[in-house]
């Protein structure tokens, strides 16, 4: 018995020894693409050491290690669940050629992504744990891991409901999934790189790092891969020069585990302010209306906001 357990507790440190080295060897292939494209096509200067470097490493390597693959199990296991129930209804989807089928979903995921993300600057709950990723003072390739895992697992359920939907096979899943996750890094990346009109349908770094900008990011560009989302909805914001500063207003620097449990932790309110329903919010915002921005209110910061084009 004590052999046995003794064989399963070095095949569990065998694994996750593999798990961190290949976590190692990812993040330098990471380094090797994107940090001569920062040098070469730099958008923003950067002063000394950049800020937060090793907590970053730390989201990266906890994100990679341990959060993705649960996360990811959780997304197989929801299809392996739903797929006998929905196989026999898909005749109409299934007659449709692959290629069909890829644009439907990538169009659908980025939809309910748009939507998701408008709800996470919107909601108190959803910001709550959005917030984490926007605390980053610097945006760059690497800042794009900085994530609590609850609002990634959020995220990725509706990135890939649609393809679970449809039917798409576990490896075109995983395919997709990792296909989203490296344009992620690159959006975020620190670079002033036109990529011409396919921005319209890929999106760009000048165009994200927009949304990270302190004082009205939270309002712009929340599509994660097609902008299209943003013009459609009119949330689309591209000024002919970068934004100046990133992060939360009034957030202080903190450890890792201190962005993860956080969250979990009652916030403090300063003054009483009544709530806004989200319908009240979609009428106010429809008539230029002042309304109280959740995301502040969920981060203990109450104002008032002139009302805007859209929900953004």
């Amino acid at each position: 018995m004590t052999g046995g357990t003794t064989l399963s507790a070095v095949a569990a440190i065998k694994e996750i020894a593999h798990t961190v080295i290949g976590a190692g060897i990812a993040l330098v292939v990471f380094a090797i693409i994107f940090v001569p494209l920062e040098r070469v096509f730099r958008a923003r200067p950067r002063a000394g050491r950049r800020p937060e470097l090793l907590l970053d490493i730390l989201f990266y390597f906890f994100q990679y290690a341990i959060w993705a693959g649960g996360i990811s199990w959780l997304l197989m296991s929801l299809e392996v669940l739903v797929e006998p129930v929905l196989a026999p209804r898909r005749g109409l989807v299934d007659a449709l050629p692959w290629t069909a089928k890829f644009v439907i979903a990538w169009f659908a995921g980025d939809l309910l992504l748009y939507w998701g993300h408008r709800l996470q600057h919107r909601v108190p709950l959803l910001w709550r744990f959005h917030r984490v990723h926007h605390t980053a003072e610097e945006v760059d390739w690497l800042a794009s891991f900085r994530e609590h895992p609850l609002d990634g697992l959020y995220t990725r359920l509706l990135a890939n409901l649609p393809t679970i939907l449809i039917g798409f096979s576990l490896p075109e899943i995983a395919g997709l999934m990792t296909l989203r996750g490296l344009w992620a890094s690159f959006i975020h990346a620190n670079v002033r790189l036109s990529i011409g009109p396919l921005k319209y349908l890929l999106g760009a770094p000048q165009l994200h790092r927009w949304h990270h900008e302190i004082a009205t990011g939270g309002r712009h560009n929340f599509a994660n891969l097609m902008p299209l989302m943003d013009l459609i909805f009119g949330t689309y914001h591209d000024p002919d020069h970068p934004p100046r500063r990133f992060g939360v207003e009034g957030s202080s620097r903190r450890g890792y585990w201190a962005h993860i449990l956080g969250p979990f932790s009652p916030e403090p309110r300063s003054v009483d302010v009544d709530t806004v329903s989200i319908g009240d919010r979609i009428a106010a915002d429809a008539n230029g209306a002042c309304v109280a921005d959740p995301g502040d209110l969920a981060i203990g910061r109450p104002r008032l906001r002139a009302g805007h084009a859209g929900l953004g």
